[in-house]
């Protein structure tokens, strides 16, 4: 007769390998874009790429549009936003494997910040698979980027 304990114990294991191995099935890859707001003007604090355990639901706002633009400048994605009132904001945009700028616009459409992603994220060579993520760039380390600065 099979011994209940041992089934048993093999469904915990189960169980807690799947709750150990589900955040890396489910990650989302996000732009992490830090901005600093100073009397209307927009600056680049930090941008990163990283893959975020699950999905972050994007938030609604009016005001202001962040979008992930192609090389074309075609938009591949965007978000709406309330940027008003933080001095530090944090944003996670959804990545895009062709993406070349993210685009702050104001709610009259006009371009008020764009970034050129290659200058914060270094693309993997062409050698190397298009699945592995990008290598980050130092922004406020020691190989210091120019901020970009645009008054809203």
């Amino acid at each position: 007769m099979p011994n209940p304990l041992c089934h048993h114990r093999a469904a915990v294991l189960v169980l807690v390998m799947t709750m150990l191995l589900l955040p890396a099935v489910a990650a989302e890859r996000y732009y992490v874009l830090g901005l600093t707001s100073k009397q209307g003007a927009f600056a680049v604090d930090s941008l990163n790429v990283e893959d975020v355990p699950g999905v972050i639901e994007q938030p609604t706002g009016e005001g202001y549009t962040v979008s992930v633009l192609s090389a074309a400048r075609q938009r591949l994605s965007s978000a709406s936003y309330d940027l008003t009132l933080p001095e530090l904001l944090l944003l996670y945009i959804p990545y895009e494997e062709s993406g070349e700028y993210i685009s702050v616009s104001n709610a009259q459409h006009e371009v008020l910040l764009e970034i050129p992603l290659d200058r914060y994220v270094q693309l993997p060579p062409k050698e190397q698979s298009a699945e592995q993520p990008r290598q980050l760039a130092s922004v406020n380390g020691s190989h210091e980027e120019p901020q970009e600065t645009v008054a809203a």
